[in-house]
């Protein structure tokens, strides 16, 4: 009786792991989108662009989305900004909530 109960949890666990590959690669299929190579035809690029365009003396910029594309990195490596998005620059990226501290430029307060 052992046996046969073991070998229905390990049936179940293998057909739950299968859901959940076939999720994951339904996820990645349907949130992975390819933006415009050029600049202009980008609104994501236009939008940063626009938005890092400040006075050095001003803080960085911050955006949070919600969004599992990729849209927003693709677009500040078109327009050549770091994106600081918990990844690590090394590859292969993996996620560290550390990397949200990490700032690239150490700035001089003038009061």
């Amino acid at each position: 009786m052992d046996i046969l109960i073991l070998d229905k949890t390990q049936k179940k666990v293998a057909e739950l792991e299968g859901h959940r590959t076939s999720l994951f690669s339904l996820i990645i299929e349907k949130c992975t989108l390819k933006g415009p190579k050029e600049k202009n035809d980008f609104p994501h690029a236009t939008f940063l662009d626009k938005i890092t365009q400040r006075k050095v003396t001003f803080p960085r910029v911050k955006v949070f989305t919600l969004n599992y594309d990729t849209l927003f990195e693709q677009a500040a490596n078109l327009i050549q900004s770091v994106v600081l998005d918990g990844f690590s620059f090394l590859s292969p990226r993996e996620f560290s909530g550390r990397q949200f501290d990490f700032d690239i430029v150490q700035r001089e307060r003038v009061e």
